[in-house]
């Protein structure tokens, strides 16, 4: 576990870990999602959408504190009416994470391309369902996570130093979610640097 001589042993977080942060991830997207459209002039359908993805949280049996803190930061935002569109912009993106998430715990063949109503319908209910989620997830084995982590972290890298694209994003979420689930040290998927040491 950690880091010795600048290199890291890679683990693979437990499978109640990343069931969990598929969810939350999932949830936390279609809240900013909301803020989207809002901002759209779809105020009621926002609403319908925020007030959803909360009654799910509640009934998963989640609470403020199971959120990472940019998650929280984006709850709070929306509970007092001030949210910070970086915030909410990163996490829409954050659906790339749950594609790799899905992926990992062998609900998706693949990572990408994304299927959001695909990936919807994994997320659980309830408390009892995401029990159910977590005894039937077979999480895919370490070498090939992380061989995964390495064939994206190679698209990574000559992408690393051009202007935003849709591609650059996808890519970048990608290799965050992979590192995040090979590296004991990284906590909070939406704080996992992508470069290595960063």
């Amino acid at each position: 576990m950690g880091k010795k001589d600048g290199f890291f042993k890679p683990v693979i977080k437990d499978r109640e870990v990343i069931a969990k942060r598929f969810v939350i991830t999932m949830l936390v997207t279609e809240l900013a999602d909301s803020v989207a459209l809002e901002t759209a002039g779809a105020r009621d359908q926002a609403l319908a959408m925020r007030k959803r993805a909360l009654d799910e949280l509640v009934a998963l049996g989640w609470t403020p504190h199971d959120l990472e803190s940019a998650e929280q930061r984006l709850a709070l935002g929306l509970h007092t009416g001030r949210v910070d569109q970086k915030d909410s912009i990163a996490a829409m993106w954050r659906l790339e994470c749950a594609g790799v998430l899905a992926w990992a715990l062998g609900l998706e063949a693949a990572i990408g391309p994304l299927d959001h109503k695909r990936l919807r319908a994994h997320c659980p209910a309830d408390a009892a369902a995401f029990r159910a989620l977590v005894a039937s997830a077979t999480v895919r084995p370490l070498n090939t996570i992380m061989s995964a982590r390495h064939e994206w972290s190679m698209r990574w890298f000559p992408m690393e130093p051009t202007p935003p694209s849709e591609e650059r994003s996808q890519t970048l979420e990608r290799v965050r979610a992979l590192r995040w689930l090979t590296e004991a040290d990284q906590v909070e998927l939406s704080a996992t640097p992508v470069l290595a040491g960063g």
